[in-house]
């Protein structure tokens, strides 16, 4: 993932100077460490005094509401760690499902074809239709099980014809 810095005096005069930067694998302190070196370079080229900046384009997983101008680095660093542990779709999902970063590993309930797809997994592994005879359990409906369940219980979106489904009881 990555952000573009941008010389913000420079583009108050009509150019565009600024640099890609990698956001993988920092902190807070060091991506402000390396705007700031940015900022001394840009200082050093123009012999003027670069002191603000603007990110202007990002890199990075849609749904991220901190992808602003002046972004706070911390933040961003813990939006890039959790879409390391968690991939990128998954942070998405639970973003348009307003789950907190922190909250995604405990909410995160799997990627399924479908809610009825849910509610059958469900089912299984959960074991509900077990006391129920074998020729019964044709007749239980997963469709309107899956349906009710997404009322009340898990909360899902679809990204790239998928389901992504969460707890909304994180």
């Amino acid at each position: 993932m990555k952000a573009y810095i941008a010389d913000l005096a420079a583009y108050n005069d009509g150019r565009l100077v600024g640099e890609w930067i990698e956001l993988d694998g920092k902190d807070g302190d060091a991506l402000r460490e390396e705007v700031n070196g940015l900022l001394a370079k840009w200082t050093r080229e123009s012999g003027e005094l670069r002191e603000e900046y603007a990110v202007h384009d990002w890199d990075m997983v849609k749904g991220w509401d901190n992808c602003n101008e002046c972004p706070d680095w911390d933040k961003v660093v813990e939006f890039v760690a959790a879409c390391d542990e968690h991939g990128e779709d998954i942070v998405s999902a639970a973003l348009q499902c307003d789950i907190p970063l922190d909250k995604i590993g405990e909410a995160f309930r799997g990627e399924y074809d479908s809610e009825t797809d849910y509610a059958e997994r469900y089912a299984d592994d959960t074991g509900i239709l077990s006391e129920i005879p074998e020729n019964l359990r044709y007749y239980f409906n997963f469709e309107a099980f899956g349906r009710d369940m997404f009322i009340d219980d898990v909360q899902g979106v679809y990204i790239d014809g998928n389901l992504y489904v969460f707890d909304r009881n994180w």
